[in-house]
């Protein structure tokens, strides 16, 4: 069985640990769905420091590299979240591998902070 590559887009900075369990409970239920899920920002933070803009550039740039592959993306967020600086980053790459003509498939969802798909929402589009 081959699961679709799903990258994890959520918000990491403030309260770290909490932001940790949100997107641990959403990579539990994309596993839970069929999806082979993978959240950059659950893996480099455990050895560059997220807080030190170089370490935290190289593991955006070295994030994005993987998610490249990703057959979807999931932009996830709380009731009460906003688009963080880092979504923001990987929803500009995910945008411009689209225009590049790489199929993919962008979809954007509210959970509570247990992982229970609550709906949908919109990017915001620029003025």
């Amino acid at each position: 069985m081959s699961r679709t590559r799903v990258a994890i887009e959520s918000p990491l900075r403030g309260d770290m640990e909490r932001n940790v369990a949100f997107c641990r409970n959403v990579c539990q239920y994309a596993v839970s769905r069929g999806y082979n899920p993978y959240a950059m920002h659950l893996f480099f933070p455990q050895f560059l420091d997220d807080n030190d803009d170089e370490d935290r550039r190289v593991g955006i740039e070295c994030g994005l590299g993987w998610t490249d592959f990703a057959e979807e993306v999931w932009f996830c967020l709380r009731p009460k979240d906003a688009v963080t600086e880092g979504m923001r980053l990987a929803a500009e790459r995910h945008q411009e591998l689209v225009r590049e003509g790489k199929e993919r498939v962008i979809k954007f969802y509210r959970f509570t902070q247990e992982g229970e798909l609550i709906g949908e929402w919109q990017l915001p589009h620029a003025a």
